[in-house]
C-alpha cells in the first residue's frame, strides 16, 4: 500500500476507514505504533496478500472489516487473541483452511467468513453474543 498508509498506521488513531479506495498491495504487517486502533475498516480494495498474522496483537480492535479484497491465505491463528473483537468482516475474499479458535472471542456478536474456501469446524456455542453469522459459500 506504500508509505503513505504506514505513516498513517504509526499515528495513534483508533479508527481506520479506507473502504472503497482502489488500494492495492499488501497490509502492512507492523501494528506496533497502532496498539490504538479499535476499527479497521479496508474493505471493497484489491489487497491481494494474506493477512498479516500481526494484525492478532492489536488487542483493543473491536472491528475488522476487511471483506471484498482478493485476500488469500489461511486466517491467522493469532485472530484468536483478540478478545475485544466485536465483528469481524472478512467475506469474497480468496481465503482457504480452518477457522482459527474462537474461544476467546466471547464478544464477538458479527461474523462474516462467506464467499471463501475455509473450511467449518468452530464450535460456535462458545460465543454468546454471536446473533449474525454469515458463512455462505464456504466448505462445511
Amino acid at each position: 500500500m506504500g508509505q503513505p498508509l504506514l505513516d498513517v498506521l504509526s499515528m495513534s488513531l483508533e479508527v481506520i476507514n479506507f473502504r472503497n479506495n482502489s488500494l492495492e498491495g499488501e497490509i502492512p504487517a507492523n501494528p506496533s505504533h497502532s496498539s490504538n486502533l479499535t476499527n479497521i475498516v479496508l474493505a471493497g480494495n484489491r489487497l491481494t496478500c494474506k493477512i498479516p498474522a500481526e494484525l492478532g496483537s492489536l488487542l483493543k480492535l473491536e472491528a475488522l472489516t476487511i471483506h471484498g479484497n482478493n485476500l488469500a491465505g489461511e486466517m491467522p491463528h493469532s485472530f484468536g487473541n483478540l478478545s475485544s473483537l466485536l465483528r469481524l468482516s472478512a467475506a469474497y475474499n480468496m481465503l482457504e483452511g480452518s477457522i482459527p479458535n474462537v474461544d476467546r472471542l466471547t464478544k464477538l456478536t458479527t461474523l462474516g467468513l462467506g464467499g471463501n474456501k475455509l473450511s467449518v469446524s468452530v464450535d460456535f456455542k462458545g460465543l454468546p453474543h454471536l446473533w449474525w453469522l454469515s458463512m455462505g459459500s464456504d466448505e462445511a
